[in-house]
């Protein structure tokens, strides 16, 4: 809310946004959404375009990336090129090992709830 801190959660599709189990994890007392203007000047993208490729253009490394630990059992994974009319899919362990060094980027595993299905 005071724009102290930012984070990036890559999520499940399975998985079900909570704010109070994110924010606790992350340690941080409230989190909201980051306007289009932070957006631009920390991602140099969009909403609905946010992705890890981002972290090439924040430099003073202002955001943290949280990473739901569902994503570990899954062989790939696709995020957008900082613009919503593509993806790119990359091998799980190349993105961890690799793409994430290179960004100077550890990530913080958190344990998301799954999507309630009612029958």
């Amino acid at each position: 809310r005071n724009e102290s801190a930012y984070y990036l959660l890559i999520m499940h599709p399975e998985s079900a946004f909570k704010t109070g189990i994110v924010s606790k994890q992350a340690g941080s007392s409230r989190l909201s959404f980051a306007t289009d203007e932070a957006l631009n000047a920390l991602f140099h993208t969009h909403s609905g375009a946010v992705s890890p490729f981002g972290f090439l253009f924040d430099t003073e490394k202002r955001v943290s990336l949280l990473i739901d630990r569902k994503l570990l059992s899954e062989d790939k994974l696709i995020f957008h090129p900082l613009e919503n009319t593509a993806s790119v899919l990359l091998e799980r362990d190349v993105f961890l090992n690799a793409c994430l060094p290179l960004l100077d980027r550890t990530p913080t595993f958190i344990d998301m709830p799954e999507i309630r299905k009612d029958t």
